[in-house]
């Protein structure tokens, strides 16, 4: 995706590209809720679909399907991050180097295979190192997916699900010091840097469109490369569109057998809406403010310490500075789901579990977050310009906030909104934490709903319709921050794709 983005200028590949990154700020868990539908046959649109061909839509919630029905989920997931990050190396390459290879008769082909691939393999193995933390931390999707495909994902599925049962028994603590991933000293730090990718490449605008004599690029309207990014921004929005149809429907129009991808005669979203936050005394309200609590107080303290620790370690001497920063970028490598039950025993020793801190205070950590501030006040912030502020008598924290802070803002927005989006978006550490539901984030609210509406325990009122609204209505916050704040945070993340 990021070599077609590359290949193609219009405006419909920077349209595709937001909307392939899109599901990256999608709750995992509402993320599974909305797949786990669309496979589902009792109102999921595959068995219309595939009917139209004269076939039998396959079924990716059976045990001999359901591992490729969690792939295509993770996919779609995440695929938009890490094609920002590769399309932000991309960008950084010096287009003169493709104008030599054309002189010298390459195609478009051949340009990719030797000069783009190459020059982007910093890139490509931060994605392999973050690809692989994210499997061994696998828990959300195959926990959520349990209650609509009974039987096909058993408590061993993953390590996730043998720990947390096991670990939170008292005196059973099943957790492993070989579970956490321990580098080398130094190797970690040389894998996890990303190298200017040409020296010319600090002086380009990382997501321009111009080269840099300052001319704009022509237009590319090759066909088939437009062809295969429409079907791409389809493949990621599909889902969207099916939730926002379905959430006008009461339980009868889910389960009547129409088109599950258009809208029923009757259309009622302010009395769904009504229903969903009526429902239980207004719990789902009481769910949205905590996630609201939890994503600002954790995004906010998260880039607050990520500022001052990312800025202190770019531009202080201090001893032991780079084995501190080892240890940071060492933290990267520790799947976040191998550290819940650990913090779960200690948080309890204070007394702290079942509240808002066990899940704020775990939030504040993020080393991502460091490392990205790290790398863009290095670059961003020229030591002359601190120099000559401390030279006019301005001291430390006056240099910082006048000087130094302007210019890493577009990095600082970029750290808040994927700070609060993780925080909004976590899952397993508040189902290890909290005990009440009136603590409970959406994400675990929604999955409580869901369990209860495959047990078929919600008496009178079917749940279904209400999980779906309420799914529409969390990922709400989240796609107007990120389209509100784009300009900040594509070039925030661009800087990091480079370096």
């Amino acid at each position: 995706m990021a070599l077609i983005l590359d290949s193609v200028t219009s405006r419909f590949a920077r349209f595709s590209r937001l909307m392939i990154f899109l599901p990256y700020a999608i709750p995992t868990v509402i993320g599974a809720v909305m797949w786990g539908f669309l496979y589902s046959k009792s109102f999921g649109p595959l068995t219309d679909i595939f009917s139209l061909f004269g076939t039998t839509a396959p079924d990716f919630l059976s045990s001999n399907l359901i591992f490729y029905g969690l792939v295509n989920i993770v996919t779609w997931q995440w695929a938009g991050y890490y094609m920002i990050i590769l399309y932000a190396a991309l960008q950084g390459i010096d287009p003169a180097l493709y104008e030599a290879a054309r002189m010298d008769g390459a195609g478009g082909r051949q340009i990719a295979l030797r000069i783009k691939i190459p020059l982007i393999a910093p890139a490509l193995l931060l994605i392999l190192v973050f690809s692989l933390i994210g499997t061994l931390q696998f828990f959300n999707e195959p926990q959520i997916l349990r209650s609509l495909a009974a039987g096909t994902i058993g408590p061993d599925f993953t390590p996730q699900h043998v720990r947390l049962p096991a670990g939170l028994r008292p005196g059973e603590l099943h957790l492993r010091i070989g579970d956490l991933l321990r580098p080398r000293r130094g190797h970690l730090r040389r894998r996890l840097r990303l190298p200017v990718l040409h020296p010319q490449a600090e002086d380009l605008p990382v997501t321009s469109d111009r080269s840099p004599a300052g001319t704009r690029r022509r237009p590319n309207r090759n066909l088939p490369l437009h062809l295969l990014l429409a079907f791409l921004v389809v493949y990621f929005l599909v889902p969207f569109w099916w939730v926002v149809v379905n959430s006008s429907k009461d339980a009868a129009g889910l389960f009547s057998g129409g088109n599950t991808l258009w809208f029923s005669g009757n259309v009622d979203y302010l009395g769904n809406l009504q229903q969903l936050f009526t429902y239980d005394n207004g719990i789902y309200a009481r769910w949205i403010l905590n996630s609201t609590l939890y994503a600002l107080a954790g995004g906010i303290g998260a880039t607050v310490l990520a500022v001052m620790a990312g800025y202190g370690f770019a531009k202080y001497r201090f001893a032991g500075r780079r084995f501190s920063f080892s240890l940071v970028l060492g933290a990267l490598m520790v799947p976040a789901t191998a550290l819940v039950i650990p913090t779960f025993m200690m948080f309890s020793e204070f007394g702290l579990t079942n509240t808002i801190w066990a899940v704020i205070l775990p939030s504040l950590l993020n080393p991502f977050g460091v490392y990205l501030m790290h790398v863009y006040a290095r670059d961003a912030v020229p030591n002359e310009i601190l120099d000559a502020a401390r030279a006019d008598g301005a001291g430390e924290i006056r240099t910082f906030l006048r000087v130094a802070f302007p210019l890493m803002r577009p990095a600082v927005v970029t750290v808040l909104l994927l700070s609060a989006v993780a925080s909004w978006n976590n899952y397993f550490l508040p189902l290890a934490m909290l005990s009440d539901n009136r603590l409970f984030p959406v994400t675990v609210g929604l999955g409580l709903w869901q369990g209860i509406a495959s047990a078929n325990n919600a008496g009178t009122t079917s749940l279904w319709s209400l999980i779906i609204l309420g799914a529409l209505v969390s990922i709400i916050p989240l796609v107007i921050s990120f389209f509100v704040l784009q300009r900040h945070w594509r070039g925030g993340l661009s800087v990091g794709g480079l370096r």
